[in-house]
């Protein structure tokens, strides 16, 4: 008896890790610091503003559309600098996986020193911080951000991601992306819109 429960529950188990539904808190540290490093590449991390919901309802559609397109590449003067052919698999997996982020929120104080903004106040908050300051000799920004869930596949290798930042209503840019995992660092690899 104990065996064929030990038998389903490992049927389970690699079923669960292989459609990329594990515990919440084991993927928590895993995105929040994956995110954490895109911010940090964009501004200083006194103060991050960040809205509450995970997906806007009206991007979804979006970008289902855009990864069953399947294949991306990134060209410069006719030579190709990136590209990924995602199998069934693979695009099955980040849709369901968007799909399942549809009505999430994202919880309070996700990084040292920030802020959660409910989704409709995005723009007002990006306006009111629309404050540009030096630092050294660099002009910088405080930025409103707006993030999905990075979506992991391709055994961690690889995620997807989209993000906003706005720093007024004519500053910022929505990005769509692909990232890999080169030598133990996540890096924007192929960026599919923005």
């Amino acid at each position: 008896q104990s065996s064929k429960f030990t038998m389903r529950f490992s049927v389970l188990l690699t079923f669960s890790i292989l459609s990329g539904t594990l515990a919440i808190g084991q993927v928590d540290t895993t995105c929040t610091s994956f995110i954490n490093n895109i911010i940090v590449e964009k501004q200083d991390t006194a103060k991050i503003y960040y809205v509450d919901s995970i997906i806007y309802f009206r991007r979804l559609s979006n970008l289902k559309r855009l990864i069953n397109k399947g294949t991306f590449s990134q060209t410069h003067n006719g030579v190709t600098l990136s590209e990924i052919t995602l199998t069934n698999q693979e695009r099955e997996h980040i849709i369901q996986s968007l799909n399942t982020q549809k009505n999430k929120k994202w919880a309070d104080s996700l990084f040292p020193n920030s802020e959660t903004i409910l989704t409709k106040y995005f723009i007002t908050k990006a306006i009111e911080l629309n404050k540009p300051y030096y630092s050294g000799k660099t002009l910088k920004h405080k930025y409103t951000w707006h993030f999905t869930m990075p979506i992991f596949f391709r055994n961690n290798n690889f995620a997807f991601i989209q993000y906003v930042y706005l720093c007024g209503n004519s500053c910022g840019e929505e990005v769509v992306a692909f990232y890999k995992q080169i030598d133990g660092q996540w890096e924007e690899w192929l960026v599919i819109a923005g």
